[in-house]
Parts: structure tokens; sequence; C-alpha cells
């Protein structure tokens, strides 16, 4: 395989879950989708088969090659255990197509997917580290369980040519492990601001009949403990003992909705609340247009050891939302304050009071909604990710 190849064949790799249309295909499909854009490239896209393949083909725009292999559902093999089937068909497809560099994205066994595309190919490797496995084991906490989670991410870092980390907290932790700064480059989470873009707010108000005399909290995501939904709904209950005209919308499934459906009875607000199931992108377009103000309020454990690079907040920006998060490491961007504010982490009162100030001065939401949008444009967009991704793939192969 040549050093400097007129044109570059990649291949993207991901063994996740695609049907469910949540943060982890929109991220990998983003970026292969972009990647297939730069110059003099070629590049494939391999996956589980999905019942999303259609939804797939629509988001894709680019030439982007999707190949599909099984999924082996019926046998419940976690993704991780899956990936090792995917090791004979990731090296056809690198050798029958000539791939001079794979973009691999981390599991507990994609080190033994890098070990052997060194051990029979010349491609080179990235690797796409997105958290701290051993933080997100929800509760197995066993130390032969955590020792080699820990060790299987760092056999990753160490047979990948490079380890792309989306926050700062995950470089700092592969460092203090000795995996070599040089193999690692932070590049941040990003969105699509052609598909995502602000709306007049009666035009988004009146595609889902909503009144105008209200004011919107929206929370879009997977729901999930850690996200700290339960967060939002106690500010809720408070807000609105002053303020009868706000309504917060919580959409998406996970593993917590039925409990803060329970919550949200309990706390006789259900005449301020409305939960909506997973959606397209299309709505969500109107929904994020709908949210007067757009919340994040994720939990401090398994967050704040090594950050947050959130898709959620980059999609508020690049539908021009004013925002306000949880100061979790990450959350807070340079140059983000004249969009975003941030509350003390799991403190109702602070978030409350953050709420509050913005429903009080409307002049300063609509500030904050310009801002935003020019800040995604600049900062947050698929095509600039994908391109810093993109030099460091050339950097490799001619290395």
């Amino acid at each position: 395989m040549e050093n400097n190849p007129k044109k570059i064949n990649l291949l993207c790799v991901a063994i996740i879950n695609v049907d469910q249309w949540n943060a982890a295909p929109i991220h990998f499909f983003s970026v292969a989708d972009q990647l297939a854009y730069q110059k003099n490239t070629k590049c494939y896209a391999l996956f589980p088969r999905s019942k999303n393949i259609q939804k797939i083909k629509n988001f894709i725009s680019s030439d982007l090659t999707l190949i599909e292999k099984f999924s082996l559902k019926k046998w419940h093999l976690p993704h991780f255990i899956l990936t090792l089937f995917y090791i004979p068909s990731i090296l056809w497809i690198i050798w029958r197509f000539n791939i001079h560099a794979v973009y691999l994205r981390m599991n507990l066994t994609t080190w033994m997917v890098s070990f052997f595309i060194r051990l029979f190919s010349k491609a080179k490797i990235i690797t796409e580290h997105n958290g701290w496995v051993e933080d997100e084991l929800h509760g197995k906490k066993h130390k032969i369980v955590t020792f080699f989670a820990r060790k299987f991410q760092l056999w990753d870092a160490k047979f990948a040519h490079k380890v792309r980390v989306v926050v700062k907290g995950l470089e700092e932790l592969l460092i203090s492990y000795k995996i070599k700064k040089e193999k690692i480059f932070i590049i941040g989470n990003g969105t699509n601001t052609k598909l995502l873009y602000p709306i007049e707010r009666l035009k988004a108000l009146s595609k889902k009949k909503l009144s105008s005399e209200k004011i919107y909290l929206g929370f879009i995501g997977n729901i999930a403990y850690w996200q700290g939904v339960h967060f939002l709904i106690q500010a809720l209950a408070q807000l609105t003992v002053k303020h009868s005209n706000l309504h917060l919308f919580i959409i998406g499934d996970g593993p917590v909705k039925n409990q803060l459906i329970a919550l949200a009875t309990q706390l006789d607000l259900n005449n301020f609340i409305t939960f909506s199931p997973n959606i397209d992108m299309k709505e969500a377009l109107i929904w994020f247009n709908i949210f007067d103000i757009a919340l994040f309020s994720p939990i401090k454990k398994r967050n704040e050891r090594i950050g947050l690079s959130p898709l959620k907040i980059r999609d508020y920006a690049a539908t021009g939302r004013p925002v306000i998060a949880a100061n979790i490491k990450g959350i807070k961007l340079p140059d983000s304050q004249s969009w975003l504010i941030t509350h003390i982490p799991e403190n109702i009162k602070d978030l409350c009071a953050k709420i509050e100030n913005l429903i009080y001065h409307p002049e300063k939401r609509e500030a904050m909604k310009k801002a935003a949008r020019i800040y995604a444009e600049k900062n947050f967009d698929w095509s600039q990710i994908a391109f810093q991704i993109y030099r460091q793939f050339t950097e490799i192969i001619s290395s």
C-alpha cells in the first residue's frame, strides 16, 4: 500500500445498535458522511444490519458506500462480542477495496480488531473514544470487571495509530496510563447545521398547534438516569408555583422514562409536562424551534471525571436555542457564554434561578438565539469535525 496514494480509501466501522436512532448512529454516520466529501477520498461504512437502513440512506448526502453485515440479534449478543465476528469482514473489505485507513468506534473488543488489522494489512487505524468504559459499567464495580474494562480500552489506544477523544478529560486519563500524548487528538462532537436551523417561532408553534402565550422548556435525548431529566421535572414543580404559563417537553425514550412519568404524576405536573417518543430529524427540527429554553442537566457521577461533549447541546445551538446546562466539565465551551448558561450540577435551586432569569428577560433570550446559531455554524458543523479527522488520516497515511 503506497505511502502517498492519489486517492485515499477509508473504512468507518461501528458495531452499534443502529435500530435505535440515537446519538451513537447519528454521530457515526455524520462523521462517515462528511469524510466521504473529502477531496480524492472514497469512504465505506460498515455496521450491523438494521431496520433503519432507509432512514440511514435518507440521512446520507454523500457517495458514502454502506455495507451492512449480520446482527445476530436472535443470539442476544452484546455488541462487543458481535465485534469479534466482524473481524473477517473487516479484513476482507480492507483487501477488496485497498483500504488505506480505518476509523473505528471503540468498544471492549475493538483492540482485537486493531490487532488483526495491523497483523494482516498495512492499513492505518484511528479509534474514537467517547467515554471511559470503566465509569460506564452501570454499577458493575467488581475489581476484576473494572480492571479488564480499563485494560481493554488502553489496549485499544495502544494498537491504534491515532486516538480521537471528544473531551480533554479522556486525553488526560489515557496519558496517565502511559498512552503517548502525540497519539491522541481532541475533536469534540458536532451537529448538522444544514438539517437543523432556526425557524420563526410562530411557524413552529403552528405546526404543533401550540399557544404562543406559553413559555416552552425542552429536552430531547436518551431518557437515561445519567441525563438528569428528573432534575428538570423537580425544577418545573417549583417554577410552576409562580409561573403557570410554563410547559416542559421531554422527547425521547429510555430506561427511566416510566419512572419520570410517575414522578410527574406524583408532583401533579401532568398539565405542565408532555412526554413524547423518539422522533426523526425533521420532527426534531420543529421541536427544537418550539423550545424557548433548551435544557440539559446531567448528573455528576459518571460525567465529572472526564467531562462531556453532548450532541444535544450542538443541536440546540444549531437551531438557535438559548441553553441552560449543568456545569459539568466539557459543557462550557470557549466564548459560549453568549448563548449557554450553566448552573450548579444537581442543584435545583440554582437551576430554577437560571430558568427564571430567562423567563423575565425575553430580550436576552432573543440575543442568545442569534448568538447560538452563529456559534454553531462557526464551531460545530460536522463538515468541520470531519475535516479535522481527515487531516489526522492524511498525516498517518503519509508517515
